[in-house]
């Protein structure tokens, strides 16, 4: 396939080989070319060594294949080989040429790919050798395009990765521990019915039993992207995504997203250690030095080796036109990405059971769990159900449900670890989400209003007792919340107060999505 015409000179051969292997992953590098996909995918420098030796033993496989080819002699060798070569080159024509749109539907594109294949077909019955030819020389004219690709890719910066410190060092036997637990797309709507949480929920019942029990608390916006920095900044800005950067933008003005405090700044300022464990957001180069402990991870757990270089691979296929790509492609997501789905989980919550297990009490520990999140692959208990069937996001109201079982499960671990070792009495627990289920089978509850509308707990240092608040309240003041526990260290009595004084129109207005 590399060597379609056996005068080629070795070096040609090898140049044409890498030519194609570096067009074929041509709309993945692409892809990687917006600094919003890498910021999502924590970009390194690893990756681009990944991608590149991706395309290099692509080309040598494709060198060893037309050299085995050529080696057979005999006309029908060499028209088999420089047929597929053509096929190929077609199939990337109809990539980068007809169909230039990543999203193009999959109809489409199955089309072209039959007609750009028909059309090579009939040309080569009939002038074989200057289609061949003509290929060929288009090909080397690209020949520059892997050296330009591979530095570019080697010229995108790395974003920060999170540290290997520790949440030690000295404890503060006095200090108050603070837990903010943060599951991803939680339905208040569908968890709540009576005044209270759902029967089945039985871990937050009991939590409920010696909390703040929120019904009317708001993200401050709609998306992970926006809620969570605002949540942890405390203030209506949006994240600019740099080559390897990030920006926070609230008014008029712009700065250095670590340079802005934020809720780890803060407590570090009174002595607490801070950590994070989440998923999703590159946290490291949001907050910087403020964190102690951190562990983030893209949406797709990055692997290693030959197996990391087999996911680019298959990944791949996702990118090219062709029926028989995009049927291999869909036959195997679902059950790959159900699999990543479910070692991410697990991943995040053995970190989070570690953190407080070990923490020390002046800790302010900030967790993003991507429970209940879809795909709905979770029993109840946390054991894997299977793939998901049809589209990743989808789900009924069943499969919500279920989810939220298993949210009550991890919640569950959460506290019997933090009552094991001491912490629970005195610590300041809050429990939320950064927005609500976006594809609820209800249209109605699909408005920016109820997706903001998210379950909110804050279990006081000493409290024993519930207390249901019910004016509307936004988690961008949650910090003077914090301030308040671990800085005034402020009994329960007080503190019904402050959260009263916080729950109102004029607080909720600051989480209106923009």
């Amino acid at each position: 396939m590399a060597s379609p015409d056996p005068e080629l000179s070795s070096a040609k051969r090898i140049v044409l080989a890498l030519t194609v292997a570096t067009v074929f992953f041509g709309r993945q590098i692409a892809s990687w070319s917006s600094p919003g996909n890498r910021y999502l995918y924590h970009w390194q420098r690893s990756d681009a060594f990944y991608l590149i030796a991706a395309v290099v033993i692509v080309s040598l496989a494709l060198v060893a294949m037309a050299e085995v080819l050529r080696r057979l002699g005999g006309r029908r060798a060499t028209l088999a080989l420089r047929l597929a070569f053509l096929l190929v080159v077609g199939q990337l024509a109809v990539s980068f040429v007809l169909l230039p749109n990543a999203e193009q539907p999959l109809a489409s594109a199955g089309v072209a790919s039959l007609a750009v294949a028909g059309m090579g077909l009939i040309g080569f019955m009939r002038a074989e050798p200057l289609v061949t030819r003509v290929a060929v020389r288009t090909c080397l004219v690209f020949a520059p395009l892997p050296l330009i690709l591979f530095v570019q890719m080697l010229s995108w910066r790395s974003w920060r990765e999170c540290g290997a410190g520790s949440v030690g060092p000295a404890p503060e036997p006095s200090a108050r521990s603070v837990f903010i637990l943060v599951f991803d797309e939680w339905s208040m709507e569908r968890s709540w019915a009576g005044n209270q949480f759902l029967p089945q929920l039985a871990r937050l019942r009991g939590l409920a039993e010696r909390s703040f029990v929120y019904s009317n608390a708001h993200a401050p916006a709609s998306e992970t992207y926006k809620s969570i920095p605002r949540m942890l900044y405390q203030e209506s800005g949006l994240v600019l995504v740099n080559d390897g950067t990030a920006d926070w933008r609230v008014g008029g003005r712009t700065v250095r997203a670590e340079m802005r405090p934020n809720l780890f700044r803060s407590a570090g300022s009174r002595d607490y250690r801070t950590a994070l464990v989440g998923w999703y957001l590159p946290y490291a180069g949001l907050v910087g030095d403020d964190l102690d402990f951190c562990r983030a991870y893209p949406q797709v757990v990055k692997r290693r080796g030959a197996a990391r270089l087999w996911d680019l691979l298959w990944a791949n296929l996702q990118f090219l036109p062709d029926p028989a790509s995009q049927a291999l492609w869909r036959a195997q997501f679902a059950g790959a990405f159900s699999d990543n789905w479910f070692a991410l989980e697990g991943l995040i919550e053995a970190e989070a059971l570690q953190v407080a297990r070990t923490s020390p009490p002046n800790t302010l520990a900030f967790f993003h769990f991507p429970v209940p999140h879809a795909p709905f692959i979770f029993n109840p208990d946390g054991s894997y159900r299977g793939a998901f069937p049809g589209h990743r996001m989808e789900g009924t109201v069943a499969d919500q449900h279920r989810h939220f079982q298993y949210l009550d499960t991890v919640l569950g671990r959460f506290l019997d670890t933090l009552r094991s070792s001491g912490k629970l009495d005195s610590a300041l627990v809050v429990v939320t989400s950064d927005h609500s289920w976006k594809l609820d089978p209800n249209p109605e509850a699909r408005a920016l209003e109820r997706v903001r509308w998210v379950p909110l707990l804050i279990k006081w240092p000493g409290q024993d007792s519930p207390v249901s608040v019910s004016g509307e309240f936004c988690l961008m003041s949650i910090g003077r919340i914090i301030d308040a526990a671990i800085g005034d260290r402020a009994p329960v009595e007080r503190a019904r107060t402050l959260l009263d004084s916080l729950a109102n129109a004029s607080e909720g207005d600051k989480c209106r999505d923009f």
